[in-house]
Parts: C-alpha cells; sequence; structure tokens
C-alpha cells in the first residue's frame, strides 16, 4: 500500500536532518513497469530518494513537499526513455497550479533491483520539447 502524502513528507524531513539514508517515494505505475521492463528488467516497482540527491534539489529551490508529490507526478506525467541512456528515465509533468513544470529523472540499477531519483527541478517547456526529440515518450501526460 502507497505511503500517504504526509507520511512521505515526514520521512523527508528525516532524510534531510540526517535520521534516514533512504526514503521511498514512490512506486512505478503499471504501464510505465510493462513499458520498461521491454528494455531491460524491473524487480521492483519502489523507487528511492537518498541524501545527498535531496539536498542538491533542495538548493534548486524545489520544496519537500513537491519532491513528495513524486507518486502523484508519476502517475500523470510525460514518461520518456531517453535513446542514449538505456537505465534511465525522465519524467516530465506540469504541477497543478499551472504555472511550474518539473522534470525528474530516474536511474535504474543494474539488474533492475532499484529505482532511484537521480534528478528533480523546474523546467522551460522548451526543455521538454527537446527531452521528446531525445527519447521515446514511454506514456504520455494523462
Amino acid at each position: 500500500m502507497p505511503l500517504s502524502l504526509a507520511t512521505i513528507q515526514t520521512l523527508l524531513v528525516k532524510l534531510h536532518d540526517g535520521l534516514l539514508d533512504k526514503v521511498e517515494i514512490a512506486r512505478l505505475p503499471n504501464d510505465v513497469i510493462s513499458s520498461l521492463d521491454a528494455r531491460f528488467p524491473i524487480h521492483t516497482v519502489s523507487i528511492h530518494i537518498d541524501k545527498y540527491i535531496l539536498h542538491k534539489i533542495l538548493m534548486k529551490g524545489v520544496s519537500i513537499s513537491d519532491v513528495a508529490n513524486m507518486q502523484n507526478y508519476l502517475d500523470v506525467g510525460l514518461t520518456i526513455l531517453e535513446k542514449n541512456r538505456p537505465n534511465s528515465f525522465i519524467l516530465s509533468v506540469q504541477n497543478t497550479n499551472q504555472t511550474s513544470r518539473y522534470k525528474a529523472a530516474f536511474k535504474v540499477a543494474q539488474h533492475g533491483h532499484e529505482i532511484w531519483v537521480s534528478s528533480f527541478h523546474e523546467t522551460r517547456p522548451r526543455q521538454t520539447k527537446a527531452l521528446i526529440a531525445r527519447g521515446y515518450i514511454i506514456r504520455k501526460h494523462k
């Protein structure tokens, strides 16, 4: 069962404060798993973030609540598999307030046993267009 948004926010604060080493923040939707599984085996559906990446994300001005909202973004966002990076995929999503666009990059560890957030930041519309040109669309926005 997925964790609630409030629980994920609490865990992210503990991660930020150094009380935890990693936090599960989301689970891959089934349609994304089936698309990725054709390229490389997926043995987990959990997506984790570590303290180092969280600090980098927060330094870019992204809030903990935006990071905690990753499950919602995965459920509705544009998912792209990059041509030149076979072990990673990109998520592009527009925030519900329609003013912010985000890009999240995920790396699938060897043999598909772990999936990690490697980047998460705000983008401009033309950056999304460039992402689409560099990759294959796994799933369109919902």
